[in-house]
């Protein structure tokens, strides 16, 4: 659920479809709870370790077309944050 764990989801295709589900969240117990229910997921907070909103979308932008596994993944958006929600719809709209 932090930047180490968000890379190694891109490096490898989910073994079935349950877990093509990846929840982008911005609350840390929350991803913590969606983990151990068993689905992928990633914290997006400005700490050391993990990503923040610009960084992740850089990061996916980054990555795009280089035979990774992103597009295999479906993103849900569980975000508190109005302007994120809107930040991450538009950004998946046009880019994966």
């Amino acid at each position: 659920m932090n930047r180490k764990t968000f890379e190694h989801y891109m490096k490898r295709e989910p073994a079935d479809v349950e877990h093509s589900y990846l929840f982008l969240v911005d609350n840390k117990d929350l991803a913590l709870n969606i983990a151990a229910v068993g689905f992928s997921t990633t914290a997006i907070v400005h700490e050391d370790g993990y990503f923040n909103t610009d960084q992740l979308i850089e990061y996916l932008s980054e990555i795009a077309f280089k035979g990774t596994c992103r597009s295999d993944y479906t993103y849900v958006l569980a975000c508190s944050s109005r302007k994120q929600m809107i930040c991450w719809h538009s950004f998946l709209q046009t880019r994966v």
